[in-house]
């Protein structure tokens, strides 16, 4: 049974948009994660005894507040437990991602870092900031558990925010560099305060160059 309803997604408008270095370079795509694989994915991270990790109170220079763990073979900090749900996941999106590169012509390279996040209630969120540049390609964030706000910024200020209500099961994507020259065009993004625990899955293709 598929984890993921592929046929929510047009791969071709997708890039375009992403790509188009004139928009924000951030898509919602509410409903991604199949109902079976959302009730999977769920039970597997709630019921597990995992090892979250704070993180540091200061990203860069914002504020935030969740707890991490990271699973895959580029993260320095790995997990002994088994995620199978999360796993699945990841095999299930890397042939999607390999659509996205076929149309994008991505920097070679596989999704390789594995981050799973907890933000839990009352909590800040995560001011604006851009994930570092070592990732490349794509930054892909599927939304599991919370209905949150996650906010598209235009200033670090947080003058002006467009917000996308999050919804369980979504998948919000966002652009990253194929190239040095498109490092400027990484997206400012922010998690609004935390109304209801939020967790995600966040895939990326580290390029293990800071």
């Amino acid at each position: 049974m598929s984890v993921l309803n592929t046929e929510k997604i047009d791969i071709e408008s997708v890039v375009d948009e992403l790509f188009d270095f004139t928009k924000s370079g951030i898509i919602a795509i509410p409903g991604f994660v199949t109902d079976d694989g959302l009730q999977g994915l769920q039970a597997e991270l709630l019921s597990s005894r995992i090892k979250w990790l704070k993180a540091p109170r200061v990203y860069g220079t914002t504020y935030q507040e969740l707890d991490t763990i990271y699973l895959g073979e580029a993260d320095s900090l790995r997990s002994d437990e088994s995620f199978p749900e999360v796993n699945r996941l990841r095999e299930e999106y890397v042939k999607v991602y390999e659509r996205f590169a076929e149309r994008a012509k991505f920097v070679p390279g596989k999704v390789n870092s594995v981050g799973v996040h907890r933000y839990q209630k009352g909590a800040v969120g995560m001011g604006p900031h851009r994930d570092y540049s070592q990732y490349m390609n794509l930054v892909s964030i599927f939304v599991l558990a919370g209905t949150n706000t996650f906010g598209i910024c235009h200033d670090r200020e947080q003058k002006n925010i467009t917000y996308i209500q999050e919804d369980e099961g979504m998948l919000i994507l966002l652009r990253h560099p194929r190239s040095d020259t498109e490092r400027a065009y990484r997206p400012l993004h922010c998690v609004g305060p935390v109304t209801k625990e939020r967790y995600t899955v966040v895939l990326r293709q580290d390029s293990g160059k800071k």
